[in-house]
């Protein structure tokens, strides 16, 4: 969903500028203005319902009918809401009043800005200790990859306490976010606003930012530098008459040192700053978390040694004070060297071991980006103080010991971040690297030699992969530029509805780093590819049926009748387009084009070598999956194993293997308009199917390959659900004593209260029903609607499977129904998440494993209910269970056994044709459910393919017909979004009742 689509823009807006002292906006009474900005009118105001002071940010009437607008403040209520930091303004809720009156209610900072602090002056170790403190809290929002955009002494509150807040968000951004342009019409100088073409406050931009060129969080170290600049010495480094001349001071000026303005600021903070306020991104800190790290080192230094903030000598000492001064400093150099080696061991002792214990503690899984940020704080400690007891005692918490080999050997390794693709690369070694210590989770690797390849990798640090990993160094002329080598091996199919399948091992082979572009394709179809029956080498079978010829090429034209793919015209690719991924292609197009260009379509085993689907987590957020539109090649961030990108998303890509006895060939990875898990999902469809989302790229073996398994047809299994006869009552009555459980204590605690734009979001922990175990579920209450709220239990996709923290969960494609004025219960069910384990797909097994998870799920979801029971604020008579894609096909199970489930909502549902334990089988208790239930399909669904998965588990349903409903919608394994909202709603409000609103 828009960011700014939470709001209602068809009501007149209210006229802001009549707003009064005394006025109230839901429970919140404005008490006088304190502010105004670009993005709105600050208010100082009193929560009745808290009894609290708080401020009130108020988007001007103007604004309230311009998308745009909502869409940004909307936007910084959201970015405000994923930083939790002592040193960021808290946001409180994100509200629309009647009228149209937009308002945002946050912490309320007493105290005087940054900008009265400087006035007044400030003392080289108050600078010290303030900058340390915003640093802190500008990488807390870097970390979350949220950049500024206008940071500035005015933006920055220092309490009453002398603590600084970072304010005002409402120019901020998302890294990477094709949606918050940096070239936009709000042109600010040091003290108004005009209109322009650029966005910030051009006295504190950064030079990509005042050339208007897209910025990262580099970007807000560059102003970051201006304003610590301005702190130490009370003036702006840049500086002009006019908005002209003060760009060009940004893009050309050296300003002047430091000390030279401030002598008795210490020559440490001198290079800080310098190194801020580099021209060239590439020069300056990464992000704030580096800069961080020096000026806590600093200030410890500071609070240990006063003299290294030292008063400056008199102007009529003369020369020979400095000659003097020479002298003694030849003389103390090796007094400097030890006090420097004492004040890194104090520096280890007060700050960066308590950093690391921290960070530790912040780690939610074995893939989150804390476990980088804790080895590299154990690098710079261990180079200061090695074997320090601490860092060994929780080293094993961050890091692993991996084994990387190289042939030839004496290659230079380095690693960043899976997540920070343009971070400056961190050296870990020369290969052989034995047992080496390696960040846990994902990261991306190069391997560099001279005379060699660079090699490229994606690693996971997880046993389940291994721990050692070795790579051939090619000649640059053995492998095409366009093309990676793979390494021969066998990988897990960790693909839904593959996974049952014993991994098969390939020889070394190329794949293509990219999706087979536009212009690529033309070049084979101005080759007369479509005429040439030589690259034509498969029968053309639909169905049961093989077509000349003839037939079957004239179905592969273009919309204008002309040999080519069904996405062009005129024989050609659209204008401007050459570099984008060819769509709109059959299978037997793409077989052709392979055997044309002396390649071959990729085998599902050679596609899952390199796609690591096992980082879908990780991987999926970079690519373009959900998304608007196809994207240019090599234009996302998105990589998989071997320098290969874009697996995932774009287009979806065409394998060589048929499937359901050759009627239908795989296409995996997902297209731009498919969802997320669409990465992970075995899809296969019609070689005739010329869909917007088809394309593919190719492989080209650089061995002899002897394994024909590889190019096998893979058929599905089948069940006729018709034909089958459920458990006589009385078994099924044995069945149901394996879900009891005692309700023993919950000792339940909300962990954690966080808002967001719709509402609130609480983490909440209580003894689960088995092992002794505490378990997790996350209650997202609305900020519409009136306690006590309706709920909505929620089990998700199989994507959840495979992740390994939920720190960050949101409701997604699900909103709506907090939206609707309902509170949403998220279980995190056994098996997914942080509670992940041996589970490694959604498909059910003939196992006592599989049977013991769907007796964990059925009690986890009924502690969850419980704990609901124990709150005033949420109505369990009116509870709904909404089951998306596995929680879908669980929806034949875990309703018949949870009676006070009232009505089920199973988006994308079906009957999976493998069979489980009669215990855990979805035909035990498919029967047995009797709640209204409204199953919402996709015509061409894979998982649940309509007639033989849909339709039985509709039919068969122990619901009364009238109280049942099934609607199919065009599409694949998904719904489109306003019939899943409106028909949802609906069903809800049928069997619910409608949302009492708030008042």
């Amino acid at each position: 969903m828009a960011l700014g689509s939470c709001f209602n823009t068809s009501q007149s807006p209210m006229q802001t500028s009549t707003i009064e002292p005394g006025a109230a906006l839901l429970h919140y009474r404005l008490v006088a203005p304190i502010g105004a900005g670009g993005m709105g009118v600050v208010w100082k105001a009193i929560d009745t319902t808290l009894d609290r002071e708080v401020a009130v940010k108020i988007l001007p009437g103007a604004f309230a009918n311009d998308p745009e607008r909502l869409a940004r403040f909307a936007r910084e209520a959201k970015l405000l809401a994923s930083l939790n930091h002592p040193n960021v303004a808290a946001i409180y809720g994100l509200h629309q009043y009647a009228g149209g009156v937009h308002f945002l209610a946050m912490e309320l900072v007493r105290g005087r800005t940054l900008t009265d602090e400087i006035a007044n002056g400030l003392a080289p170790a108050r600078v010290v200790e303030l900058a340390a403190a915003i640093a802190d809290g500008l990488a807390a929002a870097h970390r979350q990859h949220v950049i500024h955009r206008d940071l500035k002494p005015d933006n920055i509150m220092v309490d009453h306490d002398g603590r600084p807040k970072i304010l005002d968000f409402g120019l901020a951004k998302l890294e990477g976010d094709a949606t918050t342009p940096d070239t936009e019409t709000a042109l600010r100088d040091a003290t108004t606003t005009r209109k322009g073409t650029l966005l910030g406050t051009v006295a504190y931009m950064s030079p990509e930012q005042a050339q208007g060129q897209p910025v990262d969080p580099r970007s807000d170290i560059f102003s970051f530098g201006i304003v610590l600049y301005e702190m130490t010495t009370g003036q702006r480094p840049f500086r002009g008459d006019n908005t002209i001349s003060i760009l060009s001071s940004i893009l050309r000026d050296t300003p002047a040192p430091v000390i030279q303005l401030a002598p008795t600021a210490p020559l440490p903070l001198d290079r800080i700053i310098r190194h801020c306020l580099e021209k060239h991104p590439d020069a300056r800190y990464s992000d704030a978390s580096a800069l961080r790290d020096e000026m806590l080192a600093l200030r410890a230094d500071l609070a240990s040694d006063p003299g290294r903030s030292r008063p400056a000598p008199p102007r009529s000492a003369g020369r020979w004070i400095l000659l003097a001064a020479l002298g003694v400093l030849l003389l103390a150099l090796p007094g400097a060297w030890l006090l420097e080696r004492q004040a890194q061991k104090r520096w280890v002792r007060s700050e960066a071991l308590p950093q690391l214990e921290t960070i530790v503690n912040q780690i939610q899984s074995e893939d989150g980006r804390e476990n980088w940020d804790a080895f590299m704080l154990a690098r710079k400690i261990d180079a200061v103080a090695p074997s320090d007891p601490l860092v060994e005692r929780l080293r094993q918490k961050f890091s692993r010991e991996l084994t990387i080999k190289s042939d030839p050997p004496g290659a230079t390794v380095s690693a960043r971040p899976y997540n920070d693709r343009d971070a400056d690369p961190v050296v870990i070694g020369k290969t052989p690297l034995t047992e080496v210590q390696f960040p846990r989770g994902f990261t991306r690797v190069q391997l560099e030699l001279p005379g060699k390849r660079t090699a490229e990798d994606v690693v996971w640090n997880h046993p389940l992969v291994g721990s050692a990993w070795s790579y051939r160094l090619r000649n640059p002329s053995e492998v095409p530029d366009e093309m990676a080598p793979v390494p021969g091996g066998e990988f897990a199919l960790f693909i839904p509805g593959l996974d049952h399948l014993k991994p098969e091992p390939t020889k070394a082979f190329l794949m293509d780093r990219h999706e087979v572009t536009n212009h690529e394709y033309k070049r084979f179809v101005d080759a007369g590819g479509y005429r040439d029956k030589k690259y034509w080498l498969e029968p053309f079978v639909d169905k049961a049926r093989t077509l000349t010829w003839d037939e079957a090429i004239s179905r592969f034209v273009d919309q204008t009748g002309r040999p080519g793919p069904a996405t062009w015209e005129v024989g050609t690719h659209p204008e401007g387009r050459g570099k984008y991924p060819v769509s709109g292609v059959s299978w037997y197009e793409a077989a052709a084009y392979a055997e044309w260009a002396g390649k071959r379509l990729p085998t599902i085993f050679h596609w899952n070598r390199v796609a690591f689907t096992v980082g879908s987590s990780i991987i999926i957020p970079a690519s373009n999956l959900s998304g608007d539109a196809l994207l240019p090649v090599g234009s996302t961030k998105s990589m998989n194993r071997f320098g290969v990108a874009d697996l995932a998303g774009n287009v979806r890509e065409w394998m060589w293997n048929a499937s359901d006895e050759g009627r239908e060939r795989f296409i995996l990875g997902g297209g731009w308009g498919d969802q997320d898990y669409a990465f992970v999902d075995s899809y296969a469809q019609s070689p005739f199917d010329r869909s917007p989302t088809n394309g593919f790229r190719c492989i080209r073996l650089t061995e002899h390959e002897p394994n024909v398994a590889l190019q096998r047809g893979i058929d599905r299994s089948t069940r006729d659900f018709f034909a089958e006869k459920p458990v006589p009552d009385s078994l099924f009555a044995q069945y149901l004593r394996l879900f009891a459980y005692d309700k023993t204590q919950l000792d339940a605690k909300i962990e954690e209260e966080t808002p967001t734009p719709l509402g609130i979001r609480q983490r909440i922990t209580f003894a689960a029903a088995y092992g002794g175990e505490r378990m997790t579920a996350y209650l997202f209450l609305p900020s519409s609607g009136r306690p006590p709220y309706q709920v909505v239990a929620y089990f998700p996709g199989s994507g959840s499977i495979g992740a390994r923290s939920s720190k960050s969960l949101e409701l997604g494609r699900v909103e709506f129904l907090q939206k609707s004025g309902r509170a949403v219960l998220w279980p995190i069910y056994k098996g997914t998440y942080e509670r992940g384990g041996d589970l490694k797909s959604d498909y059910p097994s003939e196992t006592t494993s599989y049977k013991d998870y769907v007796v964990m799920w059925s009690k986890d979801l009924g502690r969850s209910i419980d704990y609901l029971e124990t709150r005033s604020d949420i109505d369990v008579k009116r509870l709904a269970y909404f089951g998306l894609s596995w929680g879908g096909a669980l929806g034949a199970i875990l309703p018949a056994i949870e009676p006070r489930i009232q009505a089920n909502v199973l988006y994308v549902a079906g009957l999976m044709f493998q069979r489980a334990l009669p215990e855990a089988d979805q035909m035990t208790y498919l029967p047995r459910v009797r709640q209204p239930t409204l199953i919402l399909n996709g015509e061409f669904d894979f998982f649940f393919p309509p007639e033989t998965s849909q339709r039985p588990m509709f039919e068969l349903l122990g619901t009364p017909p009238a109280h049942k409903k099934r609607l199919v919608f065009p599409g694949g394994h998904s719904v489109p979004r306003n019939e899943l909202i409106k028909e949802s709603l609906l069903w809800l409000d049928r069997y619910l009742g409608a949302v009492v609103p708030s008042k």
